[in-house]
C-alpha cells in the first residue's frame, strides 16, 4: 500500500474509508492490498489479490458507504459488472453475487 503517499488527500480519505469498510465487511487486507486512482474515471479504488472483488469510490461522494461500489470484471470479455456496497448485508451475499456473474459466463 506503498501508493498512499502519491494520493492527495481526498482521494486518501477515500482510500483509507474504503479500508475501513472492507475490513469491517470481512474483506481481509494483506501485503497484496493494492490501491490507487484511476486516471481516466478518477475513482479511488482498493483491490486484493485474494479478493473477488474491486471496491471504488468516485471523484464526488460522501465518505459514506453507500458511496462505495463494488466492481467485479469478466475474465474473458472485460466487461464490468458493478453494484453498491449497501446492496449486500455480508460478504456471503457479495461472493454469491459474484459466483453468480462467473456462472453466467459459461452457461
Amino acid at each position: 500500500m506503498n501508493n498512499l503517499s502519491k494520493l492527495t488527500n481526498w482521494e486518501r480519505q477515500k482510500a483509507i474509508y474504503i479500508l475501513h469498510k472492507a475490513e469491517q465487511f470481512g474483506l481481509a487486507t494483506t501485503e497484496h492490498t493494492q490501491l490507487g486512482v484511476n486516471p481516466h474515471s478518477g475513482n479511488t479504488w482498493v483491490w486484493d489479490e485474494d479478493w473477488l472483488v474491486c471496491l471504488y469510490m468516485p471523484i464526488n461522494c460522501e465518505l459514506q458507504t453507500s458511496d462505495i461500489w463494488v466492481c467485479w470484471t469478466n475474465p474473458e470479455s472485460g466487461e464490468e459488472h458493478e453494484l453498491p456496497l449497501s446492496e449486500f448485508d455480508n460478504i456471503i451475499e457479495m461472493n454469491k453475487w459474484v459466483r453468480e456473474l462467473e456462472e453466467s459466463i459459461y452457461d
